[in-house]
């Protein structure tokens, strides 16, 4: 019998405006016991951690300091657009995603244990990054480090590196995976309306993202309540854990309890990540 559970983790994507409780809700993640959460942070607000069992460590998204800000903004100021593309300010300062990408090819949380690659984790392991917003802000420093204006092709590699590691982080990890982001409005461009979408590089990748995803959860504030919403039309939202309902109280059990009512165990496995197609053959039909 394998050691790892029949099914792949939970992928879900939790977004909305700022101040709806996202990252507070992480909180109910430490009454699942048979899991360990283990979390990246790039928001210095929750860069302690939220409650004592949880793993974190914290990438900051930004070098600048007011000096080489000051720099920036007089050079936007003196130079010609043009000119401004073509230099190159301080690029090799900003290694936060680079950082990132280490963390997921071996975490070392601030307790220092070494918990290897995160492809060699199993369901008994909630792995949460928060958020999309220090990802994208990672991921354009990295490329084009503090230049105001990028090229095209700059934005195309930057847009490429965020792509290319959320669509890893749910389909080469076995372990349940929570993703934390911002929302801003989009013009959708297959129906022609403005919509809430995932907050990243450009007005394209938005949409490619909650397709990888199982939950994409809006979550929101209703005067002095918090809920979750998976009926919000004006949001690009999905939802294959949760009811259709504007009303459901923010909490990431109930999530966890239909992944168990499926066949999810929490088993400390994962099968070999270039085998996982084959893997998921042996699941147990829904």
């Amino acid at each position: 019998m394998p050691d790892f559970s029949p099914i792949p983790g939970i992928k879900t994507i939790l977004l909305g405006p700022p101040g709806t409780g996202k990252t507070y809700a992480l909180r109910t993640l430490e009454a699942i016991t048979q899991i360990q959460a283990r979390a990246v942070f790039t928001d210095p607000n929750y860069s302690s951690g939220l409650f004592p069992s949880m793993e974190y460590v914290y990438v900051r998204p930004t070098v600048d300091s007011w000096e080489s800000f000051l720099d920036v903004a007089e050079k936007s100021h003196t130079l010609p657009m043009d000119s401004l593309q073509k230099l190159d300010i301080g690029r090799t300062k900003y290694t936060a995603f680079r950082d990132i990408i280490q963390q997921m090819a071996n975490y070392r949380p601030l307790s220092g244990k070494s918990y290897g690659n995160i492809s060699t984790w199993g369901t008994d392991t909630v792995f949460i990054f928060d958020n999309l917003t220090g990802l994208s802000r990672c991921a354009r420093g990295w490329t084009a480090g503090g230049k105001p204006n990028p090229t095209q092709p700059e934005w195309g590699t930057m847009m490429h590196l965020v792509e290319t590691f959320l669509t890893m982080l749910a389909t080469s990890t076995w372990a349940h995976v929570i993703l934390i982001a911002h929302i801003e409005q989009e013009r959708d461009e297959i129906t022609g309306t403005m919509k809430n979408m995932l907050s990243t590089l450009g007005r394209k990748l938005a949409p490619k993202i909650p397709s990888d995803f199982n939950d994409a959860i809006l979550a929101r504030k209703d005067g002095g309540n918090f809920w979750w919403d998976t009926v919000n039309t004006a949001t690009d939202i999905k939802s294959m854990h949760l009811p259709f309902s504007a009303t459901i109280p923010p909490n990431f059990g109930q999530i966890f309890k239909t992944w168990e009512a499926r066949g999810g165990l929490y088993l400390p496995g994962a099968p070999d990540p270039n085998n996982f197609a084959e893997a998921l053959t042996h699941a147990p039909k829904r």
